[in-house]
């Protein structure tokens, strides 16, 4: 799996545009810069706000030759800037099943996201296992000493919500579950609309953030997509078995996620990380200058 990641940031460079969104939240980093915390507390955490700017996403296509066991994956990222992912702000998300996320998307559904996947790993393709997202802050916390797979400064998504307070460690301890798995709300037909009425209108304003926030079920950490390629609302499934992301398709959506310390997670130490994030993104998937062959 980290292999698969590193793949693809790399391929990511072949596809990028600018896009419209927005990425807002609260964080509370106990060491972001020169020993200076991000927030006064994990209970009294500072508003953050990405400033995203960029968006890229790349196809992973599976070449399986039994359609069942195919598993076409996604990589996207928001950043504050284009610069490579060490020197730039963001998050990253891994759809690891493009199929089964574009059927989510056809009944109107809100995708949970988690910090990691074994049943991926495993072979086998559940729900609660579809994807996964790490928040990275190279450029605002130069200094966050906070080790997680694959980087010393990188941060991660905890299970929605779960964790618990530990006196005996500080009054500042958190200690976060990793056994739950987030659980995204089921929807009304009334919040569905919803979603759908923000999904036609402008992914730039922020005013929104208290809307999102409400209707994906904050503490938990969800995905709504409102575009994803060439997949229709009321879509048969069947029809989706195939499914891969083109350039020149279109991903839109808006998520909101917890986020926690990803060590603290994986050694049940306090959590040196807190908060949670709200955004929008909608943007064409376009294959960069620099990827096209020359004449």
């Amino acid at each position: 799996m980290r292999a698969w990641m590193l793949t693809s940031l790399v391929l990511l460079l072949g596809a990028c545009t600018t896009g419209e969104g927005w990425v807002r939240g609260k964080l509370w980093v106990e060491n972001c810069d020169s020993g200076k915390a991000l927030g006064d507390s994990p209970g009294q955490q500072a508003d953050y706000d990405l400033g995203a700017g960029f968006f890229a996403a790349e196809t992973l296509e599976d070449s399986n030759a039994s359609v069942n066991q195919r598993r076409n994956g996604l990589t996207f990222r928001i950043q504050d800037t284009s610069n490579w992912l060490e020197d730039a702000n963001g998050i990253v998300f891994q759809v690891l099943d493009l199929r089964a996320a574009a059927r989510l998307f056809a009944r109107g559904d809100p995708i949970p996201v988690t910090y990691r996947a074994p049943l991926a790993e495993a072979g086998k393709s559940s729900v609660d296992d579809l994807v996964r997202a790490r928040l990275y802050l190279y450029t605002m916390c130069p200094h966050c000493k906070v080790p997680k797979v694959g980087s010393s400064r990188q941060l991660a998504l905890s299970p929605a919500g779960s964790g618990t307070s530990t006196a005996s460690s500080g009054p500042d301890c958190f200690v976060p579950a990793t056994k739950e798995l987030p659980a995204c709300p089921t929807l009304t037909s009334a919040q569905k609309q919803s979603l759908q009425a923000m999904c036609q209108g402008d992914f730039s304003d922020q005013s929104s953030r208290a809307q999102v926030r409400s209707l994906l079920g904050a503490p938990s950490s969800c995905l709504y997509l409102c575009e994803i390629g060439s997949a229709q609302r009321g879509q048969d499934p069947a029809t989706l078995d195939k499914f891969l992301i083109e350039y020149g398709d279109r991903l839109a959506g808006f998520f909101s996620l917890e986020i926690r310390d990803a060590r603290a997670l994986k050694l049940g130490s306090c959590s040196k990380v807190m908060g949670e994030m709200q955004g929008m993104f909608s943007f064409e998937v376009a294959r960069n200058r620099v990827a096209q062959s020359f004449p």
